[in-house]
């Protein structure tokens, strides 16, 4: 599914620490979705933080850096409350009943929030693919179209739309403290409100249809099409510059800016082919519980389960863009690299002010 949304409104007690879960299930669940996504989650923290603080140190004077910012902030929100929601599981181990009750809590609180920064971070892919498009096809316009003013105002613009499009899924659920006699035990639990019970069909239409069409698979089909469409043009512009003749200094001037620009592509084409093969199969699976499923859909065990497969890719497409970066940018690696010596350097000078200068022994 495209976002998860429904997958949350569907099914509040997909996790592994809910009572009758199956032993298979139970072993997926644990493997992947509690040490697999938490682990990657906190990689992710590290990843998106160190992003936040060189993206920073760039300063954000162009348009492609402010939305590479902005998207690292939305990545970190999403893995920060990833382990809230999967914290349950590594409780059950030792109070399963407690866990029940952290679970149904943090999917109350923090459920919602998650799945609002994980499509926000979805809308970024797509505004990141088209000012890319618009700066290889029409490279002297770029500047007058994404300021940094105006991608300041469009990035406001798409957290108010975006949170307004989510508003009415916050007020579906909630919890209820409940004495299980079974257990001799009161537990928190998940439970639909009144609004949620009385629109049942057209909230789960509304998650499933006007979300995951026009939140993810319409940002698919942008990628798609601008990624096609960049990689036509600078096939087409290699082919012509090998027939073009002109001075070498011209020529070589040219080359620097064009490889630099080239890398800057390539960086950001990986991004959004992670997210294609991330959510593309996740939106047509999404697509095929609704449409073949029913209503139903979130008792179908293979479904669950092939969706928190997607719900642990979520966390990778997350957290995996400082790698990008890193391997990929010469000038993020140096500045990470200046960013960490001088807190180094920084460190080490406030330790020999206090301690006084080390002498050599010989």
């Amino acid at each position: 599914m495209a976002v998860n949304i429904s997958d949350s409104i569907a099914s509040p007690s997909g996790s592994s620490t809910m009572l009758g879960t199956s032993d298979i299930y139970l072993a997926f669940d644990i493997a992947l979705n509690c040490f697999g996504n938490i682990l990657v989650s906190i990689l992710g923290i590290l990843g998106n933080t160190l992003n936040i603080l060189v993206l920073r140190k760039y300063g954000l004077r162009d348009s492609t850096t402010i939305l590479l910012f902005s998207l690292s902030v939305c990545d970190l929100l999403y893995v920060l409350s990833t382990p809230v929601l999967r914290i349950s599981c590594l409780v059950s181990f030792f109070d399963s009943l407690l866990a029940v009750s952290i679970e149904s809590l943090a999917f109350a609180y923090v459920g919602m929030f998650n799945r609002l920064t994980n499509l926000l971070s979805v809308s970024h892919i797509g505004i990141i693919s088209v000012e890319r498009f618009t700066a290889v096809y029409f490279p002297f316009s770029v500047s007058r179209i994404f300021t940094v003013t105006r991608t300041k105002q469009l990035l406001v613009l798409l957290y108010l739309a975006q949170t307004l499009s989510v508003s009415p899924l916050f007020a579906i659920f909630t919890y209820q403290w409940v004495y299980i006699p079974e257990y001799n035990h009161t537990l928190a639990l998940v439970e639909s409100s009144m609004f949620y019970t009385e629109n049942y069909q057209q909230i789960n239409s509304y998650s499933f249809i006007f979300l995951n069409v026009c939140g993810t698979v319409l940002t698919l089909v942008i990628v798609l099409f601008t990624g096609a469409a960049i990689s036509a043009k600078l096939l087409l512009t290699s082919a012509q510059r090998k027939t073009m003749t002109s001075s070498t200094a011209a020529r070589n001037s040219k080359s620097s800016r064009e490889g630099a620009d080239a890398k800057a592509l390539k960086m950001i084409g990986v991004i959004c082919a992670i997210f294609v093969l991330i959510f593309g199969p996740a939106s047509g699976w999404d697509l095929y519980g609704y449409a073949l499923l029913g209503g139903e859909f979130y008792t179908n065990s293979l479904y669950v389960a092939v969706q928190r497969f997607f719900d642990f890719l979520y966390t990778v497409n997350a957290s995996v863009n400082f790698l990008i970066y890193v391997s990929m940018s010469g000038k993020f690696r140096a500045t990470y690299k200046k960013l960490f010596l001088h807190s180094h350097n920084t460190v080490t000078r406030t330790s020999e002010s206090k301690t006084g200068p080390k002498t050599s022994m010989s």
